[in-house]
C-alpha cells in the first residue's frame, strides 16, 4: 500500500494531476497487470503441456526409428544426432542458421554451444526438451492459507 502511494505521488508531480486520479489510475494498472499475468499463466501452462506432448511424440517416433535395425538384428544401437535429421531435411536451412549465428555472436558460440546440442541424439534432445516443457507446464497444486 506505501509503494502505491509513493508511486501515485511521483505520477501526480509529472503529470500534474491530482494524487487521488493518480492513485486510482495506479491501481487500475495494478489490477490489470494482475489479470494479464494470470491470463498468460493459465494459456502458457497450457501451450507448454501441448508443446511437452508434441516433442514427446518426435521424441519417441525417432527412438523407435533408431532402434528397429538394432531390434531386427541388422545393426546395432544408434542414436541419430539431429544435426543429420536436419541435413538431409534441409541441408541449406542448417547452413544459414550457421552463418546467422557465427554473425550475429561470436562463431565458437556455435562451434561450442549450438552445434553440441543439435549433435545429440534426437530422441534424447526432444526428450530433455518435451520433460521441460511437461515439467514447466504442469498443473499447480491449489494451496490453501488460512490465518486467525
Amino acid at each position: 500500500m506505501m509503494l502505491i502511494r509513493q508511486l501515485a505521488h511521483l505520477i501526480s508531480r509529472i503529470l500534474m494531476i491530482p494524487v487521488h486520479v493518480a492513485t486510482y489510475l495506479v491501481r487500475l494498472v495494478v489490477r490489470f497487470a494482475t489479470l494479464l499475468v494470470r491470463l498468460i499463466g493459465n494459456i502458457g501452462r497450457t501451450a507448454l503441456r501441448f508443446l511437452a506432448y508434441v516433442l514427446l511424440l518426435v521424441a519417441a517416433i525417432a527412438f523407435v526409428a533408431d532402434a528397429t535395425p538394432a531390434l531386427s538384428g541388422i545393426s546395432a544401437f544408434r542414436g541419430t544426432p539431429f544435426s543429420e535429421h536436419i541435413a538431409e531435411l534441409a541441408p541449406q536451412s542448417l547452413i544459414a542458421a550457421q552463418k546467422a549465428v557465427s554473425e550475429a555472436t561470436y562463431p565458437w558460440v556455435w562451434t561450442y554451444g549450438v552445434n553440441l546440442l543439435i549433435g545429440l541424439p534426437t530422441f534424447l534432445l526432444f526428450g530433455l526438451a518435451g520433460t521441460w516443457a511437461a515439467y514447466a507446464g504442469r498443473r499447480r497444486k491449489q494451496i490453501d492459507v488460512y490465518a486467525n
